[in-house]
């Protein structure tokens, strides 16, 4: 199941927690595919779509407004080590037929990306973020094609309620699955002869 997230701002602006530094996408790309890339190992996802090569991919093709619309909320430990990374684009969207300020993926939709979550390791503070989030120009935040559970997305979401922001979670589609073999030789082993014949 696709879930959509959205909330809404009722504070103002924060002081900057420590570690965590604003930055433009351009510049989060910057601090390289294999630290990139590790955080998503370690935040346990496997989707394509929180990987540096898509947002490099993004950054390079999209328009450069949204290029330059897009910005990444960096959270690094005591040791220097990178926690998390949120990266987010500013937009108007229709909210409750209105157009409002928000806070989205910095992808957004391109590419029909889905299983998405905040990038972050298990210990991440995720709570440090808020201060500097609050700081953004936004009415609303909506974090679509999440993956189940979203633990990163879940926390964000449980440290903007500890702040009085109103959360707001919704079912969107059903993702449909088809479970693969582990390898081809199974898969054809699962076959019929005539099938494996006209395969071969």
């Amino acid at each position: 199941m696709s879930t959509d997230l959205t909330a809404r701002s009722v504070a103002g602006g924060r002081q900057t927690g420590c570690g965590v530094t604003r930055m433009p996408l351009a510049d989060a790309l910057g601090i390289g595919a294999l630290a990139w890339d590790q955080l998503v190992a370690r935040a346990g996802s496997a989707s394509p779509f929180m990987s540096w090569a898509w947002h490099r991919a993004f950054a390079d093709s999209a328009p450069p407004t949204d290029v330059q619309a897009s910005e990444v909320l960096a959270l690094r430990g005591t040791d220097g080590s990178l926690q998390a990374l949120l990266p987010l684009r500013s937009s108007r969207v229709r909210f409750r037929r209105m157009n409002v300020r928000a806070l989205t993926w910095a992808i957004g939709d391109t590419g029909c990306p889905d299983h998405l979550d905040l990038l972050s390791t298990p210990e991440a503070s995720i709570s440090a973020l808020v201060p500097l989030l609050e700081e953004l120009d936004w009415q609303v935040i909506v974090l679509s094609n999440l993956v189940a559970d979203a633990p990163g997305v879940r926390r964000l979401c449980d440290s903007l309620a500890d702040r009085g922001h109103s959360i707001q979670r919704q079912p969107l589609w059903p993702c449909p699955y088809l479970e693969l073999c582990a390898d081809w030789e199974s898969y054809l082993a699962s076959l019929s002869a005539k099938r494996r014949q006209g395969l071969r």
